[in-house]
């Protein structure tokens, strides 16, 4: 998946992570098309915001890139749903939409 832009403030971009890179893999678990990335997306823990539900480890989330070089790296990052929610935006029959992943609202609120 061809990561095209970052939005400043991100954790994308606070982890140094695109733009201008491909995602090839989500905690080992390969990247081949868009929908995998979402579904690797919804196998991750939900309640974020709630420390007991949780541990630490599993906060942080593995993302396996590739530079426009061919170079790979490896970093890790922790998602931030509350302000960075996950986002499907397509192309549907000649209109966009979008659609909010499963993390995209405060489970709190």
């Amino acid at each position: 998946v061809f990561c095209s832009a970052t939005a400043s403030g991100s954790p994308a971009d606070t982890y140094w992570i695109g733009p201008e890179v491909w995602i090839t893999g989500i905690n080992g678990n390969p990247v081949h098309t868009l929908d995998d990335l979402l579904a690797l997306d919804q196998a991750l823990p939900a309640d974020d915001w709630d420390a007991e539900a949780v541990d630490d480890d599993r906060r942080f989330v593995r993302v396996t890139v590739v530079d426009m070089e061919g170079r790979e790296q490896l970093e890790t990052m922790r998602p931030d749903w509350l302000f960075f929610p996950t986002v499907d935006l397509r192309l549907k029959a000649g209109e966009w939409t979008s659609t909010l992943g499963r993390h995209g609202h405060h489970p709190k609120g």
